[in-house]
This record gives structure tokens, C-alpha cells and sequence, in this order.
């Protein structure tokens, strides 16, 4: 299994409700301004993150801290005291979830369906940021001709005397390299020669 984790160095920030607008007579549905901007800022931060393992293809566990501002009102005494404590206010946690993942869509991993368990806790804190961390298995199971084989992502195989790398999973616009490989799509297995479009295995 790999992990990576890394921060949002911001207020933690809801999902907003969808909006609607009315142009030339047609109801358009958009995201607001605020969740756009936040989104963007999780995008980023992910981007930035250094040794971030890229768009993850695997699937995945996700484990989320959300640490809340503390009241500006609450004492000294009192901030002390709810530091760490759970988050009960203001803010669903269904909602603080939903706009980190959406931030993380096609950045952190290929799509949100990949995501099959997700921990997530709300604190006060007098450090506000959100931690997210990825656990994944880095290990793919193919079938090659009559072997079932398990391989990971930049790994050598041999197929009749001729090494291939496995590039891993290949999307629509992805570029594969001019050298022998092996890649999926759609969830079948291919292989590519050199100069030599690609064919199933």
C-alpha cells in the first residue's frame, strides 16, 4: 500500500448549493464564486505538494481532518480548551468533503467513483487547514496471453524475448511512449511496439 498526504492551508470551506441563472430563455446550473475559488486552492495545493504521486488510477481510501477556526469571541482560556476537540457548529461535514473531493477530481485521481472508503473528522483548531490524506494499492493484476501476472506502474515486462513497460492506466488524449509497452484501457489489456500501433495482448 502508498500513501501521501499533504494540506490546505485554508478555512475549511463547504460545498455551496448549486445555483441557477436563466440565459436566452435556458436555466443554466453553476457552481458560486467562493466554492470555485476553494476548489481551485485544493487543486493547487495538491499540485504543489512536493513527491505528489499525480492522478492516482487505482482505488483509493481517503482520510480527511478538517481543523475549524476558532471563534474569534472565545477566551484565551476557553481556546485552549477546544483545541482538538470536536467541531459542532456551523459547516456539515457532508458538505466540507464533497468540495475537497470535487477540488481533487481529475487532479489526485482519475475520477471520484475510484474512491471506495472515506474517514472524515471536523476539530477546532488555532491552526485552520484541512489535512487529506491517499492510501492506495500501487499493484495491477493483468491477464498476458494465458498468465495472470502482477505488475506495478514503470515495471519491465517480458513478452516473447521483448521488454515492455507498463505505463499503466491509458485515458482518452493520453500519449503513450515510442517504446515497447503495456497499457490499459477500457479495462483491457494492450500492448505497443515501438513505431507499431497498438494491439490487444
Amino acid at each position: 500500500m502508498r500513501s501521501f498526504t499533504f494540506n490546505i492551508n485554508h478555512d475549511p470551506v463547504s460545498k455551496g448549493r448549486p445555483r441557477f441563472r436563466v440565459i436566452n430563455k435556458w436555466v443554466q446550473v453553476y457552481t458560486d464564486a467562493n466554492t470555485r475559488k476553494y476548489e481551485k486552492l485544493v487543486s493547487e495545493s495538491y499540485i504543489k505538494s512536493q513527491d505528489n504521486p499525480g492522478i492516482i488510477e487505482k482505488p483509493l481510501v481517503i482520510l480527511l481532518v478538517f481543523y475549524m477556526p476558532i471563534p474569534v469571541s472565545i477566551s484565551n482560556k476557553k481556546r485552549t480548551l477546544l483545541n482538538n476537540k470536536p467541531h459542532v457548529g456551523h459547516k456539515d461535514l457532508d458538505n466540507l468533503v464533497k468540495s475537497v473531493l470535487d477540488g481533487l477530481n481529475s487532479v489526485a485521481f482519475i475520477d471520484d467513483r475510484l474512491i471506495y472508503s472515506i474517514n472524515a473528522m471536523k476539530v477546532y483548531s488555532d491552526q485552520p487547514r484541512t489535512s487529506v490524506t491517499l492510501i492506495w494499492d500501487d499493484i495491477y493484476y493483468l491477464t498476458i496471453g494465458e498468465k495472470n501476472i502482477q505488475v506495478k506502474k514503470n515495471m519491465p515486462i517480458y513478452i516473447d524475448g521483448v521488454k515492455h513497460v507498463f505505463i499503466g492506466i491509458k485515458n482518452i488524449g493520453d500519449k503513450i511512449p515510442n517504446v515497447p509497452c503495456i497499457y490499459v484501457h477500457n479495462n483491457k489489456v494492450y500492448r505497443r511496439l515501438a513505431n507499431v500501433r497498438s494491439e490487444n495482448t
